[in-house]
């Protein structure tokens, strides 16, 4: 039997239209386009032949209580990890990070950096 109630939702579209008046329906597919703007950006950073993967999670909360159905909704939008850089270091004799290796030379210390001595001229 049909209801023809115009009200009802039987569908979870439908459903997701009327939560929060509609609100709830336009703060996720906010939550949409900011996703996607991040996974287009990650994929500019990472180049085209990295996979990037985001997440757009939405969960319906039914609370019954007396015959009446309390609604509500959640939106969580999961971005994409962007790697965190690395810098290179090098252990010294005691014990303290250096990111001039120990062994080797100073390849570009020209006369220029080495410290000057001051003159005075009578």
């Amino acid at each position: 039997m049909a209801d023809n109630d115009p009200y009802a939702c039987p569908t979870v579209p439908q459903l997701l239209s009327v939560l929060e008046a509609g609100d709830f329906s336009a703060a996720a597919s906010d939550a949409l386009n900011r996703l996607i703007s991040d996974m287009e950006n990650a994929a500019l950073e990472a180049g085209t032949q990295q996979k990037i993967k985001g997440a757009l999670t939405l969960k319906i909360n039914l609370t019954l209580h007396g015959g009446v159905y309390q609604v509500t909704g959640e939106h969580k939008e999961t971005s994409p990890r962007r790697p965190a850089g690395a810098t290179v270091m090098y252990a010294t004799a005691n014990n303290v990070l250096s990111r001039q290796a120990p062994r080797q030379p100073d390849m570009f210390l020209s006369e220029a950096d080495k410290p000057r001595q001051i003159s005075t001229i009578v």
